[in-house]
């Protein structure tokens, strides 16, 4: 996949986007430990239901990755 991609786009922590060139990266590896699951919950709300007795719960939640430990990431580029 690297090799059909010149570059990557993706949100810090802060919201602000970020580019990143993948030129010459031959492989990543990295410990699952070194990723945290961020949960962030943007909406939420009830609703009667129409097809039976009770509610109805939406939710809206947006997921994400982010590295917590930089040092268990490695980035092989070509020689």
């Amino acid at each position: 996949m690297l090799d059909l991609m010149n570059a990557a786009k993706y949100y810090d922590h802060a919201g602000t986007l970020k580019t990143v060139d993948l030129t010459g990266i031959d492989f990543i590896m990295y410990d699952y430990n070194a990723f945290s699951i961020v949960d962030n919950l943007e909406a939420i709300r009830l609703k009667d239901s129409e097809n039976f007795i009770g509610s109805l719960a939406q939710v809206e939640i947006n997921s994400g990755y982010r590295v917590t430990t930089s040092e268990k990431v490695v980035v092989k580029k070509h020689a």
